[in-house]
């Protein structure tokens, strides 16, 4: 009889004894895994999935990365069996990474605004279906090998099941999580009657615009803050042009949900300001700018060394302002041309001054020590 895919799916199993030789090269895993990504089937055809391969030096920073997270989440007594636990992990040749690429995902929600809500969900699908064909894949390619060496390479093949499993437990994805509270929402009915604010916003993921649709279902009523102009005023660019696709994202939810929806400009200023900033915000960018002739003690201008004594100085001001003046943290905005420059500097001295602090910039993805692996290993 025939090798049938039923047989291919016996051969896939748990084994936990990991070898870290490969019986076949790693570019034939590369290729074995890709192949498998990109035929396995997905919701409305998306191919969402994504997979990294990590061999040798990058598989052992992986490893040492999880247990330096998972260390200080264990309670008294576990570090040990969770160390060898780790270890055993780490004897393989390498690991596979699975991840979604949600850029898909929410270009398919505004694509087909019918299903938005299940998109999300079909992305998990998606991804449990890749895992299930490398993973069968290299069960089989294992098999073919045939002895020892073969086991070696299902071996290889099931490490990301444990480290499926590791990472369910001990870290789950947020996005899960904001998924099981809108289910929550949705069965336990918990925010019925209540009156609910949100601020400190932009926009909405997927998943929490899920939470939002059962606040709007349920709450007596939701009040969202934005800073954001008229929805008639700058068009798709502009300063505001984020938090006006939100406004509209928020209206989409609330015909959805079948609630009313009103908006409201709160234009009138509540903390009075000072004339010369005023004249300098009316001025600065003018190509005739007005003179301003009388003192301007709101306005102080310092020189410093360096970055470093800049953002000390910075820093000692905050604190003052906070201790003397009674100013919240939360009212202070420090801005600087190129802040990439800053921001480091800004983390740290902040921090030793027990000011806290939020950064807002966009921040290159391949900067982030996962993906800096990435960008040299294989992305399939």
């Amino acid at each position: 009889m025939a090798h049938t895919i039923i047989d291919s799916m016996k051969m896939r199993r748990s084994i936990y004894h990991i070898g870290n030789e490969l019986p076949i090269s790693k570019s034939e895993v590369e290729t074995l895994v890709k192949e498998a990504v990109q035929y396995a089937p997905s919701a409305f055809n998306s191919q969402t999935a994504r997979a990294i391969i990590l061999f040798g030096k990058e598989n052992d920073w992986l490893w040492d990365l999880v247990w330096q997270k998972l260390q200080p989440l264990l309670a008294k007594g576990q570090e040990q069996a969770t160390r060898e636990k780790l270890a055993s992990f780490n004897s393989g040749a390498g690991t596979i990474l699975f991840f979604e690429e949600l850029a898909i995902v929410s270009q398919l929600e505004k694509d087909f605004p019918l299903y938005s809500e299940n998109f999300p969900l079909w992305s998990q699908h998606a991804s449990g279906l890749t895992q299930f064909a490398v993973w069968t894949a290299l069960a089989e390619a294992g098999e073919e090998t045939g002895g020892r060496e073969g086991e070696k390479l299902r071996d290889l093949g099931l490490i990301f099941g444990a480290y499926d499993a590791l990472t369910a437990r001990t870290a789950a994805d947020p996005r899960d999580r904001l998924t099981r509270l809108a289910v929550g929402l949705q069965k336990g009915r918990y925010a019925a009657g209540m009156d609910v604010s949100i601020e400190g916003f932009t926009d909405f993921t997927p998943q929490q615009g899920m939470v939002l649709r059962q606040l709007l279902e349920q709450a007596n009523s939701v009040t969202v803050a934005l800073t954001c102009g008229p929805q008639d005023e700058g068009g798709e660019s502009g300063i505001f042009a984020p938090a006006r696709r939100t406004v509209a994202y928020l209206l989409q939810l609330a015909n959805q949900a079948g609630v009313p929806a009103q908006i409201q400009h709160l234009t009138e200023r509540t903390l009075q300001r000072a004339e010369e900033l005023v004249h300098m915000e009316e001025n600065l960018f003018d190509e005739l700018p007005r003179i301003w002739a009388a003192p301007a003690p709101a306005i102080e201008l310092f020189q410093a060394d360096s970055a470093r004594s800049e953002v000390e100085r910075t820093a000692a001001e905050i604190v003052r302002l906070a201790r003397e003046e009674g100013v919240r943290f939360r009212d202070v905005a420090v801005a600087a041309r190129g802040f990439d420059a800053y921001a480091p500097l800004v983390e740290e001295v902040f921090s030793r001054y027990e000011i806290p602090v939020f950064l807002d910039g966009m921040t290159d993805i391949l900067q982030r020590p996962i993906f800096a692996v990435v960008d040299r290993k294989s992305v399939v």
